[in-house]
């Protein structure tokens, strides 16, 4: 207990615990029994610790890529997130990555302030892991935040004052690390036989891609949500990159993939199950970023975590063996021109984002969410087995383009679609989640047909918008305003 002492504040005791049980582990050559004497060596100390002090709720503790130091982790809700000036559109090639780590680097080692470097974490075996910003605090060396970079952008637990002027006289933005739902399914999810009526594919005629041998062959579809069960038999032989992230949007350590609900597994398979999917050849990469419920149980997570799953996913890397050809979301967040900014650069470098308009269509127009209803997004409201347009898909303006024009851009089955959920079990949900995987899954058929349009939004949301067909009408028109350029329709592909 030498150089553990009673009186260290508990942060302190955490933080030298945490150099102790790196050090236990480094002398026993890394074997596994070494580790799990490290790992009693700490629990006694914690024990001793606890009992001497009568401190019991200490500091949680998190290791950065490619070092062996912790750091406390502070409060998701302190957390900050700060874009470069000029980030992302021109944080996309070397050269702006670097300006972009050079500008934060030097608002936040404002004199007064306390120094924080960016420094890369690049190791052999893992090259592309997000840079870690290493700081010091009474000669400890702590991780003070996450640097994103396909974002040009930095997740820092706390600014000061004159760190907070100095980045906004740089022409940095800072934004607070917000809360973002899940579009949830409407009601629950009910239990399927074993055996899934694929309605929802007939629907959208996949019989005329499959008569062209149309699979999604040779793309990787990216997938924002509660994660996946690729242990699941929709998933059998396919190729799965999954990762998930902290609120502090650092990746969690471990990358067996998992479900922390059922929507993730849902909405993969709708994109490239084998039966009840789209695109079946197409390839996965899933970024678990809902990962917490509320007391009602819809799915949420911190806007750190989206941001650093639009990270690992259009940035490649870190068992990924590309950036995704298409992006899938199922957000509800709310409109803000620093996001908007974010998908509109995607599709500039090239990355198609497709996302649920949301499912809040019962309380009026403009109700629907983030990014579905920027421009830059193409955006999926949902129909039923007949066609006609279900009361809770939302509806509205288009952010980021001049009225009169209106989201979302097409419909899709979204009313009880059966598609696999965890533990090799099939269940049918109702939302506009459910559509918009049909329509990401189709934009892999697009590329696989097309290779050379694989980095070409435009024209792959232009061919998408003429796989429609019109809607039945109905009284007021109801079908006209809500479901944009018809139902997805690919008899004509």
């Amino acid at each position: 207990m030498s150089k553990l002492r009673w009186w260290l504040s508990p942060e302190d005791f955490v933080l030298k615990l945490q150099q102790l049980r790196s050090s236990w582990k480094r002398r026993g050559g890394g074997r596994r029994t070494a580790r799990r004497h490290a790992q009693e060596l700490a629990r006694r100390r914690l024990a001793w610790y606890r009992r001497v002090t009568g401190v019991y709720q200490l500091p949680k503790i998190a290791v950065a890529a490619g070092h062996d130091e912790g750091w406390s982790s502070p409060p998701p809700e302190a957390l900050r997130i700060v874009i470069a000036q000029g980030s992302p559109t021109l944080a996309g090639d070397t050269r702006s990555r670097s300006e972009a780590r050079r500008q934060l680097r030097r608002g936040l080692a404002t004199r007064g302030a306390g120094v924080m470097e960016l420094l890369a974490s690049r190791r052999e075996d893992k090259p592309r892991r997000p840079t870690v910003a290493i700081g010091r605090r009474d000669g400890h060396k702590v991780v003070r935040g996450v640097f994103l970079e396909a974002l040009g952008a930095a997740v820092v637990p706390e600014l000061s004052q004159a760190q907070e002027s100095a980045l906004k006289a740089s022409g940095a933005v800072i934004l607070s690390n917000d809360q973002v739902g899940l579009v949830h399914p409407t009601g629950a999810a009910a239990t399927a036989t074993p055996l899934p009526d694929a309605w929802h594919l007939d629907s959208i005629r996949i019989e005329a891609a499959r008569a062209k041998n149309l699979a999604g062959r040779g793309c990787l579809i990216g997938v924002l949500d509660t994660g996946i069960d690729a242990q699941h038999p929709e998933f059998r032989g396919k190729s799965i990159a999954f990762r998930s992230f902290k609120p502090n949007g650092s990746p969690n350590k471990t990358v067996r993939a998992k479900d922390y609900d059922a929507h993730g597994t849902h909405v993969s398979a709708l994109c490239a199950g084998e039966t009840v999917g789209v695109a079946p050849k197409a390839d996965l990469a899933v970024a678990a970023v809902l990962t917490r419920r509320d007391s009602q149980g819809r799915m949420w997570g911190f806007r750190a975590q989206i941001l650093a799953g639009l990270n690992w996913l259009a940035s490649g890397g870190d068992g990924l063996p590309r950036r995704v050809d298409v992006l899938n979301a199922s957000l509800g967040g709310v409109p803000d021109r620093d996001d908007y900014d974010l998908y509109s650069d995607f599709r500039v470098r090239g990355l198609t984002v497709v996302a649920a308009i949301g499912n809040n269509g019962r309380h009026g127009v403009d109700t629907h969410g983030a990014p579905g209803m920027y421009e830059c997004a193409l955006a999926v409201g949902a129909v039923d087995r007949t066609d006609i347009v279900t009361d809770f898909s939302a509806w509205g303006a288009i952010y980021g383009a001049p009225p009169p024009g209106l989201k979302p851009d097409l419909v899709a089955p979204g009313h009880e679609v059966i598609s696999a959920v965890p533990g090799a079990r099939y269940a049918a949900m109702t939302g506009t989640s459910m559509a918009s995987p049909l329509v990401a899954g189709t934009v892999a058929l697009l590329i696989e047909q097309n290779p050379g349009l694989r980095s070409d939004p435009d024209w792959l949301i232009g061919r998408i918008l003429s796989l429609t067909r019109p809607l039945p009408t109905q009284p007021n028109m109801v079908n006209i305003e809500r479901s944009g350029n018809g139902v997805l329709d690919l008899a004509t592909i």
